[in-house]
């Protein structure tokens, strides 16, 4: 069955249960939504924003809009975006960015819902996205012969390894920009952010945390801009010659652990300087300018997106892992269930699922379901990355790196380093 024809089996399911819903003596009608942008089997590109106007006419007021853009599968490959209205006729306006620059070529259809005290009403627009070509190039990953001897090796599809670079000195974190063609590598303290070209390794650019504190703790990449947090609480994001285009507040008092990319935020997990209390901030990202947090008992250990509004935040309390909810704007915390055994490491693989390494195995988490999944009974994997064109994931432990199908779980190989396995990350030619 093609993509056109599923698109269009699963509309007229959707009108049927709609019809079936309603109630027979009920004559309000559910809400009509029009688009006036986009265009019908309109094109777009990866990193395009896509402009999104519709018009709603109801009989009752509207209490909730979501718009988002779904996949062949019917899963959003953008967070949905939402409004409380409370309206009966109006235009609504959303620009929604293609930001996932690992999205696929093929059709998509940008999705609202409409709902009003007569019940939910759907509407889809049919869109084309091209993706950014792509091949995978290697897998990267770092290790370390002692803390002064860091050595970055690159793998091959055939599993081939090749040692790129010899460092006298530690390690503190790793990121690679396949857009950028970067990898960018974090020194302890005194930290330095050190940026290579991925093709010849030569140092193209020298990045340090101003003082008092100038420590990284952690860094990531997301598409042309690379993030690093920071001993002085903040958070500073560089591009590809090393110029700072974001920051948000210094705030000497705490350490910026961890972080991640959200929507339209930055979301971080701190600790105090003082004492052993932790938080949760979430930053604009177009200004850097703080916008919510809070405090917390838990020690992060990644985080994933749920929806325009909410993050997911894996953290152990004890050594006990846990899942939370976090609503940036309302600032809360709701509870979510999560198996048994201490989190070690996360990785998003892609629009639906993050992989969750826990002390009893590796665990798919679909989002769309809130369910876990075993995929690889071994415990104890310190490091996940994940080759999304050929579905391998790589997952390491010590000096051994284990490649697995990802659809199976099934064991394919097993790379042996000289020396233990620090990070990991997968670099795309395009």
């Amino acid at each position: 069955m093609n993509t056109m024809h599923k698109f269009l089996c699963f509309f007229l399911a959707l009108g049927f249960l709609h019809a079936c819903s309603k109630d027979a003596g009920d004559d309000i009608s559910l809400p009509s939504v029009t688009y006036l942008e986009p265009s019908s089997g309109a094109n777009f590109n990866v990193r395009d924003t896509v402009n999104i106007k519709v018009h709603i006419r109801s009989e009752r007021p509207v209490s909730k809009i979501s718009i988002s853009i779904l996949n062949e599968n019917f899963s959003p490959v953008t967070p949905a975006k939402g409004s409380d209205p409370g309206k009966t006729d109006f235009i609504l306006e959303e620009a929604l960015v293609l930001s996932n620059e690992n999205l696929p070529s093929g059709d998509y259809v940008v999705f609202t819902s409409a709902v009003s005290s007569a019940g939910e009403a759907k509407a889809y627009r049919k869109i084309r996205i091209s993706g950014m070509p792509r091949r995978f190039k290697e897998l990267i990953y770092v290790s370390q012969i002692n803390s002064l001897k860091t050595t970055v090796t690159t793998v091959d599809s055939a599993h081939n390894q090749e040692t790129r670079l010899n460092l006298n000195s530690g390690f503190a974190g790793l990121a690679v920009s396949s857009f950028n063609t970067q990898v960018y590598l974090a020194t302890p303290e005194p930290s330095h952010v050190l940026a290579y070209d991925a093709e010849t390794y030569e140092l193209q650019w020298d990045y340090s945390p101003p003082a008092p504190h100038t420590v990284v703790f952690d860094i990531m990449a997301n598409i042309d801009v690379v993030y690093v947090s920071t001993g002085n609480g903040n958070i500073a994001g560089l591009n590809a010659k090393g110029a700072v285009v974001y920051t948000t507040p210094v705030n000497t008092d705490r350490m910026a652990r961890k972080i991640f990319r959200h929507d339209h935020y930055m979301i971080c997990y701190q600790t105090r300087r003082s004492d052993l209390k932790k938080y949760l901030a979430a930053f604009h990202n177009a200004t850097g300018f703080y916008a919510n947090g809070k405090e917390i008992d838990m020690e992060v250990a990644g985080f994933g997106t749920r929806d325009a509004s909410e993050v997911y935040v894996f953290a152990n309390r004890n050594d006990t892992g846990m899942l939370r909810a976090y609503h940036v704007l309302e600032n809360t915390l709701a509870d979510l269930d999560m198996p048994e055994g201490k989190i070690i490491t996360v990785l998003s693989t892609g629009q639906d699922e993050i992989m969750v390494a826990t002390s009893e195995g590796v665990y798919s988490f679909s989002k769309r379901k809130e369910k876990f999944t075993l995929k690889i009974a071994y415990g104890g994997i310190e490091h996940l990355a994940f080759d999304e064109v050929n579905g391998v994931l790589y997952a390491s432990t010590g000096t051994h790196i284990r490649v697995y199908d990802h659809e199976t779980g099934g064991l394919m190989n097993v790379i042996t380093s000289g020396y233990d396995v620090r990070a990991m990350d997968v670099r795309y030619d395009r």
